[in-house]
């Protein structure tokens, strides 16, 4: 969806306003696992939910629209266990951008910056994405340059976001959502963005065609392609949905046993051109979308 990132406007089903006078932050993933029934259970594998909070979070400074390309930062997330014979596992998450891809900014009608204390969150403002009933992670970007800072240099294939989330220890069973995955995007109307989802990267490989799957979620009837690079997770109809509202998730299952994963994010926009370059976006071309309910599988063997 749009990332219309105004302070002042409040979130709309129309345009993108969730990450509204915040901090960019470094959110504290809480767990919640089951108590076991016979203390002999404490050491088989336990089932970790990371729910992104916005307590205990520590601003830290944006570095400017026009200094974003090829920008990663690693943001450490705490998981804290119920569980007291459970020890703690702080879990890394990257942003790095290639090619003219960069974070979005707040942008006013003439392309200049907006004012916004300089600061972003990275937990949605929404407490309810893609109809979880669960606040998201954010990732959000748009595509532009130094001599476009309103994004309004073409959108091609080489423009993207890669997120990467690394674990501490071997996990299995990686359960999420992506959500609020949808389009604003017509060649002879309005040219905003088009998101496009590929999950990669993961590590330790599994065999080929094994230990992964994705499927359209709650209401996404109209989430199409298989999950390459050459044909992404995307919706095929053209509309913005509302941050809260089902309809553009994509429910991934990595059931394989991994200590890292990628998400790969771009404007698919470019895909109308036979060139691989689209026209001009008609608009800032800011998009969001959310990584939501993840949950883990931790070892048997992590006990204290």
């Amino acid at each position: 969806m749009n990332d219309d990132l105004s302070p002042e406007t409040a979130t709309t089903s129309s345009r993108r306003t969730v990450l509204t006078a915040a901090a960019w932050t470094v959110p504290v993933l809480a767990a919640a696992t089951a108590t076991p029934a016979l203390a002999a259970s404490l050491c088989t594998p336990t089932n970790v939910l990371l729910s992104w909070a916005n307590t205990g979070v520590v601003a830290q400074p944006e570095p400017g629209d026009n200094t974003q390309v090829g920008f990663s930062r690693t943001f450490p997330f705490q998981l804290v266990n119920q569980r007291p014979t459970r020890s703690t596992m702080n879990v890394a998450v990257s942003h790095a951008y290639t090619g003219n891809a960069r974070s979005a900014d707040v942008l006013t009608s003439t392309g200049a910056v907006a004012a916004r204390n300089g600061t972003r969150t990275q937990v949605s403002g929404v407490g309810n994405v893609g109809g979880t009933n669960a606040p998201g992670y954010t990732v959000a970007q748009r595509i532009g340059t130094a001599a476009a800072p309103i994004g309004r240099s073409a959108v091609t294939a080489g423009d993207y976001q890669t997120v990467t989330f690394t674990f501490p220890e071997p996990v299995s069973n990686v359960r999420f959502s992506v959500t609020d995955i949808d389009r604003s995007w017509e060649e002879n109307g309005t040219r905003d963005f088009w998101d496009a989802v590929t999950i990669l990267g993961l590590s330790p490989a599994p065999a080929a065609g094994t230990g992964f799957a994705a499927v359209p979620g709650l209401g996404s009837t109209n989430m199409v392609g298989t999950g390459t690079l050459a044909n992404p997770y995307r919706r095929s109809v053209n509309g913005n949905i509302a941050e809260a509202t089902a309809g553009g998730n994509l429910d991934v299952t990595i059931s394989a046993t991994i200590t890292s994963f990628q998400i790969r994010y771009r404007n698919y926009g470019y895909s109308f051109q036979a060139s691989g370059t689209s026209l001009a976006p008609t608009t800032d071309n800011n998009q969001t979308i959310f990584i939501s309910q993840m949950r883990v599988d931790r070892a048997a063997s992590v006990c204290l």
